[in-house]
């Protein structure tokens, strides 16, 4: 398949998850906050910097093997677990998997966790990264 048309589908399939959610959704923050520590300052990840980052991070170390079909996969803020210190990225997969990104906003340092389709359970993975090194420069 076409990597312009599975981006197209894929961003059709963002597009519309994040229309549905919208009205009974709380919008994301989109300001940039600055924490300050003993030793630096850094700036602190956005809702849409995080998501941003976790969308480049499936493009380039999926490339080619992103999911196609006709069930896209598509990943979304996930609201209910996102806070002022971790911005938590839902994305789920053709398979109806479901991977959660644990992104701490100061640092960037991002942990992974997985649940089966039909589970509730989520299992830690050993995926580790840092988003701040998959943002837009």
């Amino acid at each position: 398949m076409n990597i312009k048309l599975i981006s197209a589908v894929l961003t059709a399939g963002l597009i519309l998850s994040l229309t549905a959610c919208n009205h009974t959704a709380k919008k994301p923050e989109t300001t940039m906050a600055t924490v300050t520590t003993a030793e630096t300052t850094q700036a602190s990840l956005t809702n849409d910097q995080a998501l941003n980052a976790i969308t480049n991070y499936l493009y380039k170390e999926y490339g080619q093997n992103k999911p196609s079909g006709d069930a896209p996969s598509y990943w979304i803020i996930d609201e209910t677990q996102t806070d002022d210190k971790t911005v938590v990225v839902n994305w789920r997969s053709y398979t109806a998997a479901h991977v959660y990104f644990y992104i701490d906003r100061a640092s960037g340092e991002t942990y992974v966790m997985e649940s089966e389709p039909g589970s509730e359970k989520k299992v830690k993975t050993d995926k580790k990264f840092n988003a701040k090194d998959y943002l837009d420069k």
